[in-house]
Parts: structure tokens; C-alpha cells; sequence
């Protein structure tokens, strides 16, 4: 995600909500201790939690880094 807005470069601005979140993973293991059917939950924030614009989307491929 790339901003679009410029709260945070704004002197004496400040963002007054985080902008992360924790997630977690439920997974079964092989022998081996490699993981197997495991599912995840990902969360983004699309928009800015000071202004509400929404953020620009990478494309795909950038996505999995």
C-alpha cells in the first residue's frame, strides 16, 4: 500500500489511530515439523486513519513482499 495523503509530513500533525494489527495462524504439522494445512488471517488498512483517503494498491506481484 502507498499513501496518497500527507498527514504524517504535516508539522505538528499528529496520526491519533495505529495503523497495524495482529493476526495469527492455526496450522497442523508434518513429521518433518514443516506446516500443513495451515490457514491465515491478513488484515490491510486501505485508507489513512487520520483523513480516510484511501491508500494506492501495489500491484499483485509487489503484494507478497
Amino acid at each position: 500500500m502507498k499513501r496518497t495523503c500527507s498527514c504524517g509530513e504535516i508539522p505538528g500533525k499528529k496520526t491519533i489511530l495505529q495503523n497495524y494489527v495482529d493476526v495469527g495462524i492455526t496450522t497442523e504439522f508434518q513429521d518433518n515439523g514443516v506446516f500443513k494445512n495451515n490457514k491465515a488471517l491478513i488484515l490491510e488498512n486501505n485508507y489513512c486513519p487520520q483523513c480516510g483517503k484511501e491508500y494506492e494498491k501495489a500491484p499483485i506481484a509487489d503484494q507478497a513482499n
